[in-house]
């Protein structure tokens, strides 16, 4: 999911925000070019996944049946990185409400199918559950998004796709860099778990690293948040152009997430 996502999260933040108020239009090409982008890239690493499956389970995780069930959860990249890039675009419409209420209700649909699921007693039932609730999460952060595009009356249709050669410069020259932090990432700690694992008690050790790599997001909540909103007002600064209001908004973003 971290590679298929190639940082359209990050780019729809900072177009959408940069071209909501002063160029609506472009605004609306760039928003359908991310999520064009992003069903691609989630449809493409998918598939990919699903032919690896035979590979990754004879060769990484050695255990029979593994295939099966990881084809039976690879449509959910799919939907997750179609998501990414949904919740990218309402952060850079600045309309956080609409951003957690998707968050909520399909955070209650993914607890829901999940232990209802869970009750079968196999894996393959909570991981076609994650696909479900997923699929149900993509589709809420999709009608938010258009929802909220025509309230700040920015065009979303598909003819926007014809007019997207002028601006793929603009989308590539932010998402490379942006994806290139997830390419090299992403790897380095999936390589290095799959080593730990490996030596003399190694999965009491990667229990521990795992319990402690979810307490982390707990404890960057905060200045990932205040981040987030910031991002998404520089962009908007720098859109219209407002020198002062950026240079504000910079030093008061940095103040509070280094507090």
């Amino acid at each position: 999911t971290s590679m298929g996502q190639f940082a359209m999260g990050f780019v729809a933040t900072k177009f959408v925000a940069e071209y909501r108020t002063t160029q609506k239009e472009r605004a609306g090409r760039v928003l359908v070019a991310c999520l064009a982008f992003a069903a691609l890239s989630g449809a493409a690493v998918t598939i990919v996944a699903m032919g690896a499956a035979p590979l990754i389970a004879s060769r990484v995780i050695h255990r029979a049946g593994v295939e099966a069930l990881i084809r039976l959860v690879a449509p959910a990249v799919l939907f997750l990185v179609v998501t990414t890039a949904c919740t990218g675009a309402l952060i850079g419409f600045e309309n956080f409400r609409r951003n957690a209420l998707g968050g909520v209700i399909s955070g209650i649909a993914y607890i829901a199918l999940g232990a209802a699921m869970a009750q079968r007693g196999t894996v393959g039932a909570v991981l076609f559950a994650i696909v479900l609730s997923a699929a149900l999460q993509t589709a809420v952060m999709l009608t938010l998004v258009v929802r909220e595009a025509r309230r700040q009356e920015v065009p979303v249709h598909l003819r926007s796709l014809r007019s997207l050669r002028g601006e793929r410069g603009n989308l590539l020259h932010v998402a490379i860099p942006a994806a290139l932090s997830g390419f090299s990432t992403v790897p380095a700690l999936w390589l290095a778990s799959s080593v730990l694992v490996r030596q003399p008690g190694g999965i009491d050790q990667m229990a521990l690293f795992a319990a402690a790599q979810a307490i982390r997001p707990v404890v960057v909540f905060l200045p990932y948040l205040i981040n987030s909103v910031g991002f998404s007002v520089l962009s908007n600064h720098r859109g219209a152009s407002d020198a002062a209001g950026y240079r504000h908004a910079f030093w008061m973003n940095l103040a509070a997430v280094v507090v």
